[in-house]
């Protein structure tokens, strides 16, 4: 299938979508190069929710692995029997995260979790997170307050009767209104692809994910999700069980196969349509991303 094929095949999905926005990227990690289609000219500014997570805690980890203890290490797994949600304010919310006392429990999915490693990690760093990870990411991925051209931003959704354009849709990180390692971050699809290109080329992302592999323990490995089960997969059929990647609550994903040596990267504003109902991007998801494994 030519990437041209690809395009259309995209778009014809997106007709029966509830969200008007969507970009997608292919990365062909062998050649450090990738192709990309925005759906809209003028909105290309997605809010990247989740994946924040891998292009904060989990990049610290994949730069600086020896800063973390084994606490950090169940915290960056969600393991760390903390609580799947929490209601965070912009004062105390420190505090709160630092009272939680860690229990090694089974895989439960926690923006708390992140939250507090990423204080962890600015004791241990002596530095902000904000700071210390601008190195990681291309110049098209950014705090949501650092965004200039706000008109640029897809729009996801509506808060206290006013549409949420070029701010972050989590409510915490909304709340907390600073820089947050669960939730905030924003970018272009190329940002986002130049960003995963630099991580794989410059700090080995693929080959020190490839040995990890070994260490496995549950859904969750060093901070990025994995494939497991490859019929059901939001990374959609066709990628290998070692693909690695992560969701975004707007309705954005990022996998990584390993033995194809290929990323998929999807952004779209799915929350502006819908709040709860996952059936829409779900299946835009699987379906997108079958065609970019077939591609």
């Amino acid at each position: 299938m030519s990437f041209a094929d690809l395009i259309c095949g995209a778009r014809n999905l997106h007709r029966s979508m509830n969200f008007d926005c969507f970009s997608f990227g292919v990365i062909d990690f062998k050649r450090s190069s990738f192709d990309f289609y925005n759906s809209s000219e003028q909105f290309h500014i997605y809010d990247l929710a989740s994946l924040t997570k891998v292009l904060t805690v989990a990049s610290v980890h994949l730069d600086q692995p020896d800063i973390f203890d084994h606490d950090m290490d169940l915290l960056l797994e969600h393991r760390g029997g903390l609580p799947a949600t929490l209601r965070l304010m912009s004062s105390g919310w420190k505090s709160v995260l630092r009272k939680f006392q860690l229990v090694e429990s089974s895989t439960l999915y926690s923006d708390p979790s992140v939250l507090l490693l990423m204080l962890n990690i600015e004791d241990k760093i002596q530095s902000t997170l904000h700071e210390f990870c601008k190195k990681y990411w291309d110049q098209d991925v950014y705090f949501w307050k650092d965004i200039v051209k706000l008109e640029n931003a897809v729009l996801t959704g509506v808060r206290n009767g006013k549409h949420i354009q070029g701010t972050v849709h989590d409510n915490n990180a909304f709340r907390i209104n600073e820089f947050c390692s669960h939730a905030g971050l924003f970018g272009t699809i190329e940002g986002v692809c130049k960003t995963l290109l630099h991580l794989a080329d410059k700090y080995f992302l693929i080959d020190k994910m490839k040995k990890e592999y070994k260490f496995k323990r549950g859904r969750f490995l060093r901070g990025w999700d994995t494939v497991e089960n490859l019929d059901e997969t939001l990374a959609g059929k066709g990628c290998s069980l070692h693909t690695f990647g992560h969701l975004g609550f707007t309705g954005t994903s990022v996998w990584i196969d390993i033995e194809k040596m290929r990323g998929s990267v999807i952004l779209t504003n799915a929350t502006q349509g819908s709040f709860y109902d996952k059936s829409y991007i779900n299946a835009f998801r699987r379906s997108l991303g079958e065609l970019i494994w077939r591609s």
